[in-house]
């Protein structure tokens, strides 16, 4: 990044979208381990976990598009 901070509202918006995918991912995982029907569970822990991968990797492509 450069020597100029990133404005307060952008580092709010970030922390949010780090927090939304954590949770997702964490969500995701929590199903998983309890997961027994395919039939009732599957579909909801495909959601969690693609979506909370899905989050990530823009989140990593908007960061190193900063940083760069």
């Amino acid at each position: 990044m450069t020597d100029a901070s990133m404005p307060i509202g952008k580092v709010i918006a970030l922390s949010d979208e780090v927090d939304a995918a954590a949770s997702l991912l964490r969500h995701g995982l929590a199903l998983l381990e309890t997961y027994t029907f395919a039939a009732r569970d599957a579909d909801t822990v495909f959601v969690c976990l693609a979506g909370g991968a899905e989050k990530l990797l823009k989140l990593s492509t908007g960061l190193h598009a900063l940083d760069t």
